[in-house]
C-alpha cells in the first residue's frame, strides 16, 4: 500500500487564485466573490508569484451544490448577489503551484497563508495503511463532506492525475414510473 495524504473531498467549484484574479482551471474568471481575493491581498503583496489551488465552497451550502454554483458563476452580479456570496462562499485552499512535492508544498501553505472565516486550509493526514484511509474517509462522510482526495508526493498538475485521486460513492435507485404525459 503506497503512502499517501487523505483530505476530504469538497463539492464546490474549483479555483485558481493569482495575484491577478479567481479563475476556473479553464481560465474563465470568477467576479461574484471578491471578498475572497479581498481576504488574500496582504498574502499576494508578499508572494505576488504565488498561485493557489481550491474550491469556492461553503460548508453551510454542503447539500446544496446549484446554490454554490449560483453565487459563485455569475457574470455580471448584482450588488446584493455579491453581498450574499459574501456571507457564505469560503475559498477552502489544498494545494499551491509550485514544483516540489506535495508534501513540501502543504508545509509551504500552512506556514504562509493565514486562515479566517473565508480563507481556509484543507485538513490533509499523511495515511499510512488501507485502514487508516477507510477510517478517514468514514469520518469525512460522517462529517458531510462529499469523499476523499487521495495525493500522493508528486508534483503539481493543473489538471486530472493520477497523483490526486477522487474517492466518493454513488447511490443508484430505481423507480417505477407510474405515468407518462406527452405535452404537445
Amino acid at each position: 500500500f503506497p503512502k499517501r495524504r487523505s483530505s476530504d473531498l469538497l463539492d464546490g467549484i474549483r479555483c485558481i487564485v493569482t495575484k491577478d484574479g479567481m479563475y476556473s482551471r479553464n481560465g474563465k474568471e470568477f467576479v461574484s466573490c471578491p471578498h475572497v481575493r479581498k481576504e488574500l491581498d496582504s498574502f499576494f503583496e508578499k508572494y505576488p508569484k504565488a498561485v493557489l489551488d481550491g474550491e469556492l465552497y461553503c460548508d453551510k451550502l454542503n447539500n446544496d451544490f446549484n446554490k454554490i454554483c449560483s453565487l459563485v458563476k455569475k457574470t455580471k452580479p448584482s450588488k446584493a448577489e455579491i453581498e450574499e456570496s459574501a456571507t457564505v462562499i469560503q475559498y477552502w485552499i489544498y494545494d499551491a503551484i509550485r514544483p516540489d512535492s506535495f508534501k513540501d508544498r502543504l508545509v509551504w501553505l500552512i506556514g504562509h497563508v493565514e486562515e479566517t472565516n473565508t480563507i481556509r486550509l484543507v485538513e490533509t493526514t499523511r495515511v499510512e495503511n488501507k485502514t487508516q484511509l477507510d477510517e478517514l474517509y468514514g469520518k469525512y462522510i460522517e462529517e458531510g463532506f462529499e469523499g476523499q482526495m487521495c495525493h500522493t508526493d508528486s508534483k503539481y498538475e493543473n489538471k486530472r492525475s493520477r497523483g490526486l485521486l477522487k474517492r466518493k460513492e454513488f447511490q443508484d435507485k430505481e423507480y417505477t414510473i407510474l405515468e407518462y404525459r406527452d405535452w404537445e
